[in-house]
This record gives structure tokens, sequence and C-alpha cells, in this order.
């Protein structure tokens, strides 16, 4: 009897930090992704100096996020994050438009699959 309630209580416990995680996960990412939109908008007007200060404080936040992030995912999918991040600051700092607009959409999408990866499905299990 008392292994049962032990495993039971295990699991319970297993299956909470996973929910857990997986909302944190998934806010942090969130929040990421709309100052990047937001950087966008002023790419797209010229506006290159806001659009480098909005990237550089995300680009903050995100070696914050990082920090934890490293402890429940894939470390080439953040890898991956970080090149991403430094072209794009790259290509802000160069004024290149286009490429700017195309780097931030690869980034973002980059942002919004983490969360669907790491979220507690079956099909993630398996």
């Amino acid at each position: 009897m008392r292994a049962t309630v032990i495993i039971v209580l295990g699991f319970i416990i297993l299956f909470g930090s996973a929910i857990l995680v997986s909302y944190k996960v998934n806010e942090t990412a969130s929040m990421i992704e709309e100052n990047l939109e937001q950087a966008g908008t002023f790419i797209e007007t010229d506006e290159w100096e806001k659009a480098s200060q909005i990237i550089n404080n995300n680009y903050e936040s995100w070696q914050k996020t990082k920090q934890w992030w490293a402890l429940v995912v894939n470390h080439n999918v953040l890898n991956n994050v970080e090149i991403s991040y430094q072209r794009l600051n790259r290509l802000v700092y160069y004024q290149e438009k286009s490429f700017s607009l195309a780097e931030l959409d690869t980034l973002i999408t980059l942002l919004k699959d983490i969360p669907e990866t790491e979220s507690l499905k079956i099909i993630n299990i398996f």
C-alpha cells in the first residue's frame, strides 16, 4: 500500500511539474514573440535605432530565459535561436530591410516551435 501511494504521488509530482514547465515556456516564448513583432514594425518603417534597441533588449531577456530553458529544451533548438538572434542583430545594424524581416520571421517561427515541441502531448512522448 505504501509503495502504491509513493508511486502515485511521484506521478502526480512529475505530471504537475511537466504542466508547469510547459506553461512557463509557452508564456515566456509568447512574451519574446510580441516584442520581436514590435521590432518588425519598426523595421518596416525604417526606424532602425528603435528596432535595434528592442532586439538588443529582447536578446538580453533571451539570455536569462535561455538559462533555465536549457534544462528542459533541446540544446540544438536553443543554438538555432541564438544564431538567428545574431544574424538579425547584424542585418538590422546594416539596415538590410528585406533580409532583416526574413530573419525576424525565422526567429519568431523558431520561438513558436519550442512550446509546441515541449508541450505535454502524446505525440511528443512517442
